[in-house]
């Protein structure tokens, strides 16, 4: 599990830079799981806003379905579910330059979608939310500087953010909508895989290799204690995972600081360390953090 949140930083940058935003929806995403991703009663923890293209379209699904009802959905999406068919013939061809077409073409009518649905002044919200959460993402990029952390993915990266940003500005100027949606919501993407990055250059030595291991001897543990602390674990695991999906960054990081804090825990009750507090913050999880460097011989209490 650790591995696999761990991973999540380098893997969303490395698909931020690669893909840009153009990887449309998922293609096996039914009606009622596009549903289910944006209706915040589903989840008490997830909004459905978010300004990457993913995370707006899924609210445009949703606003629809509220206002029109299924039916109406299955209009809005009569030509997106055409383009996917599509699409799912094309790969079964292997004809890459007629893939990475109709990927475009699916892309474009996701942008469509949206805009029909949310109107241009959704674009007023997005382009807030960006220089809002690229002033956080400086103020983070700034304190992992002051670590001597190699920073030439990050710059990279805030290059690409700024001129996104820039562009989308420009075509908003010029009265051109979709491509500032387009523009817009890639630098949302790029930001989303930048924050992730930046939690992974604070990665704790050491962290992915105990944690696995505490996790085993803690399930063969019968106390109460110990099956409380595996399930709590597991819940903010899996918090985590959908946080990461709902395209809502302020979110994902959150709850990727928890189950961090939460993983910190796991090891250092296996290394009977025992952690006094419940919270999570940034704050809280530093504290963890110091106790954590300071567990003597760790690998001989697991082991």
């Amino acid at each position: 599990m650790v591995r696999r949140l761990a991973s999540i930083g380098a893997v969303t940058l490395a698909l931020g830079i690669a893909a840009c935003d153009r990887a449309p929806t998922d293609p096996n995403l039914d009606v009622e799981a596009l549903l289910a991703a944006a209706n915040p009663s589903l989840s008490a923890d997830i909004k459905p806003v978010g300004s990457t293209l993913p995370a707006l379209f899924r609210e445009s699904v949703a606003r629809v379905e509220r206002e029109q009802g299924k039916l109406g959905v299955a209009a809005a999406l009569s030509g997106w579910r055409e383009l996917q068919d599509q699409l799912k013939t094309l790969a079964a061809r292997a004809d890459r330059s007629a893939i990475q077409e109709k990927v475009e073409a699916i892309h474009d009518e996701e942008l469509n979608i949206v805009l029909r649905t949310l109107g241009s002044p959704v674009l007023t919200r997005i382009m807030t939310d960006l220089s809002l959460d690229y002033a956080s993402a400086e103020g983070r990029i700034l304190m992992a500087q002051s670590t001597g952390a190699d920073m030439t993915r990050v710059r990279s990266v805030n290059a690409q953010i700024r001129a996104k940003i820039e562009a989308a500005r420009n075509a908003i100027a010029a009265g051109d909508y979709k491509g500032a949606l387009d523009h817009a919501s890639q630098a949302a993407t790029l930001l989303s895989g930048l924050d992730y990055y930046l939690i992974e250059l604070q990665r704790i030595g050491g962290l992915e290799t105990l944690y696995p291991q505490a996790v085993e001897k803690l399930s063969k543990r019968e106390d109460a204690a110990a099956r409380a602390l595996l399930a709590r674990a597991q819940q903010v695991d899996a918090q985590a995972r959908t946080a990461l999906r709902s395209g809502n960054r302020q979110l994902a990081q959150q709850k990727l600081l928890q189950a961090r804090a939460q993983q910190i825990d796991v090891v250092l009750e296996v290394a009977f360390v025992v952690f006094e507090g419940g919270g999570a913050d940034a704050a809280d999880l530093a504290a963890r953090e110091r106790r954590f460097h300071k567990v003597g011989r760790v690998h001989r209490a697991i082991g």
